[in-house]
């Protein structure tokens, strides 16, 4: 109930999450719905319009459509069902956890119930509930129950349900992974280390009684029928990220170094904790917060009961107090693994200086190159600790140190309770807001954001936009994601955008059939007067001079094939660059560019047309000098009152050709500038 509160206390108005990703995940999970009714591919979401396979760009939350699905059958609105769904998977968590601590590892009710409970509360889930897909982490719980009863049918023989079990572990495995990769990736990479860990430690001291070295051929049966069971899910997982994949590249290492915590960030739990707020939170609160990501930190008292646990635990395994082969010492062993790999997680995700393991671990491991913040492995690395504190509890009560027991178990649980209110959307207002804007006009097919009501944060105007059109059922062109799709600039309601977004429109042939979403105004321009407003936003400067410089104003008309601008212009790029305006029906025009190339030989052509005519041809001279030339464009030769200019390239080289720079980018003409002004 405390955590939440907010939900509860205000009559079901609040919603936990904020007006960014939790309501991205609302879109997600709309979407799913869309994809059952046949309304929609399963790839292609409707934002990012025309752009297909966007899904990809992101966790699908598959494993919580079922239960979204399920509260909007019953009438519930889509934030109403988004909360029911966090409340069940934190539900489940807990009586995962409960039930593994209690039923499988033999650990007394009060240490169990302090256990589940400390998970369900983690600090790290209240610092990080802007990321509500990291809450899939309450299904590993399930996971190690199976994997813990197919161990425990093998050991009693009982082959049969042991594999029923593997399978279902595997199968869940699988589905997390096409759900939340994040979630799914760190599972696997923690098992993993673990293995490597626990087999290390078998050829250090072995100790397996005969018995168990006679059932690894069963094992790794087992594990092949299992690795079936997980292959399901490739299928849809492959289905989905493939294409995004090879759009994307995935991402680069010093992207995902930005996001790593340093090695002093380990107790960073926010200003909001019960505990620590006041005290670390005052020490860590001078830093910058890392889009979010910050505040991922370990709660200390949970560390050092862990790790004497751990130390412990290793005492006796190593001394031989607790053989072997016997329950006591293979608890024993497990404990010490469990230790090793929580050690190892963390030390991999972090960064000293501009060095990090997690190097490694992005060019070997597969899958590796999606991960942007490695820091999230703490959510892993907290349900470990949290285990071994719960069993540190229970060995103290077994000792008859009930007073001890109690004071680790009300301290694991007190120092997980964080005063943050997660709770910040009203979903009365939310569906106020877009029930101002009614259904989409005829005739169309995609729109735009106009106005949106926090321009200095985008994210709030894009998701504004998924939301309508998850709801109103017309595409946007709008979007949100991990990702973006290449040539995809309208992440920024500033300056210029309504005049990129018209490029938009132009270059992706939007523009017949787009309209407009005003959430200002809370009302919707048809697709023609949406269209005589975007030309108009490609209306030429008074002066008709275009600037190509670090803050000119010719970004708004380059269509395609261009660089970023620089302080002292812009390059093209490749063998042909656009520029698009509005002019008067069948007015001549008169270009005059000040430009350079990037060498003299061979010789640089540059083509100048109007559609298909060919106003003139530029033979530069080469070098580092500007040029200036000229052409005439014939007033036939534009068509309506949209103009587009080419200037196809000849001989576009990279400076790496010729040996300058390491810069692979073929570099047509450096433009300065461009004079556009009527006449023949």
């Amino acid at each position: 109930m405390y955590l939440f509160r907010s939900f509860l206390f205000t009559g079901g108005a609040h919603i936990d999450g904020d007006v960014g990703d939790a309501r991205f995940c609302i879109v997600i999970l709309e979407h799913w719905l869309s994809a059952a009714r046949g309304l929609a591919a399963v790839r292609d979401p409707n934002y990012f319009a025309p752009y297909h396979g966007v899904l990809g760009y992101s966790e699908t939350l598959f494993l919580y459509a079922p239960l979204f699905a399920a509260g909007r059958i019953l009438g519930f609105d889509p934030y109403l069902s988004f909360e029911c769904t966090l409340i069940a998977v934190k539900l489940l968590g807990f009586a995962a956890l409960y039930m593994l601590l209690r039923g499988k590892l033999g650990v007394s009710m009060g240490p169990a119930v302090a256990g589940a409970s400390a998970f369900t509360l983690a600090n790290i889930s209240v610092t990080t509930s802007g990321h509500p897909q990291l809450w899939m982490m309450s299904v590993l719980p399930v996971m190690a129950w199976l994997v813990y009863d197919y161990g425990e049918g093998r050991f009693r023989g009982r082959r049969t349900r042991a594999r029923w079990s593997l399978c279902a572990a595997a199968f869940l495995l699988g589905g997390t992974i096409f759900s939340s990769f994040y979630v799914g990736f760190f599972a696997i990479l923690g098992a993993g280390a673990g293995g490597v860990i626990w087999l290390i430690l078998t050829k250090l001291r072995p100790g397996e009684s005969p018995l168990m070295r006679q059932r690894w051929r069963a094992v790794a049966v087992d594990a092949g029928i299992a690795a079936l069971a997980f292959l399901i899910w490739m299928a849809p997982f492959l289905y989905v990220y493939l294409p995004a994949l090879r759009q994307t590249g995935g991402r680069d290492y010093p992207a995902a170094f930005e996001f790593m915590k340093q090695w002093n960030d380990m107790f960073d739990v926010g200003t909001s904790n019960l505990v620590w707020g006041g005290t670390l939170g005052e020490f860590y609160r001078r830093r910058v917060p890392l889009d979010g990501e910050s505040w991922a930190g370990l709660t200390p008292l949970m560390v050092l009961i862990a790790a004497a646990a751990w130390a412990m635990a290793l005492r006796r395994w190593l001394r031989g107090k607790a053989k072997r082969e016997t329950e006591n010492g293979r608890m024993a062993k497990a404990l010490v693994v469990l230790g090793l790999t929580s050690a190892a997680l963390y030390v991999l995700t972090v960064r000293v200086g501009i060095h990090s393991w997690w190097w490694v671990v992005y060019h070997v491991v597969p899958g590796a190159k999606g991960i942007r913040a490695p820091g999230r492995v703490n959510w892993l690395v907290s349900l470990a600790l949290i285990v071994m504190c719960a069993l540190a509890a229970d060995w103290l009560r077994r000792k008859g140190r009930r007073a001890a027991a109690v004071v680790v178990a009300v301290a694991l649980v007190a120092e997980q309770v964080n005063s943050y209110d997660i709770g910040r959307m009203n979903r009365f207002d939310e569906n106020a807001f877009l029930g101002r804007l009614g259904a989409a006009p005829a005739g169309c097919r995609d729109f735009f954001a106009l106005h949106p009501r926090r321009p200095e944060v985008p994210v709030i105007g894009e998701v504004d936009a998924m939301m309508l059109a998850a709801e109103r059922g017309v595409a946007t062109v709008n979007g949100y994601s991990g990702w973006q799709p290449p040539g995809w600039n309208l992440g920024d309601f500033g300056q210029g955008y309504e005049a990129r977004v018209a490029q938009y429109a132009m270059r992706e042939n939007l523009l017949d059939g787009m309209c407009a979403a005003d959430f200002t105004s809370g009302r919707w321009l048809n697709a023609r007067a949406t269209k005589g407003m975007l030309a108009e936003r490609l209306a030429l400067p008074a002066d008709g001079i275009l600037n190509f410089r670090t803050g000119g104003n010719a970004e708004p008309y380059e269509l395609s094939g261009w660089g970023g601008a620089e302080t002292a212009g812009t390059w093209t790029l490749g063998p042909e660059a656009k520029l698009v305006f509005t002019v008067a029906p069948g007015q001549p025009l008169r270009l005059e560019a000040a430009l350079r190339t990037l060498v003299r030989r061979p010789a640089v052509k540059v083509h100048v047309m109007a559609g298909d005519t060919e106003a003139a041809v530029w033979r530069m001279r080469g070098g580092f000098e500007i040029e200036n030339e000229e052409a005439v464009i014939p007033g036939g030769a534009i068509k309506g009152t949209l103009a587009v200019i080419s200037l196809r390239i000849e001989n576009a080289r990279s400076p790496a050709e010729l040996g300058l720079s390491g810069d692979r980018r073929p570099l047509g003409v450096f433009l300065q500038s461009m004079e556009i002004r009527p006449g023949g």
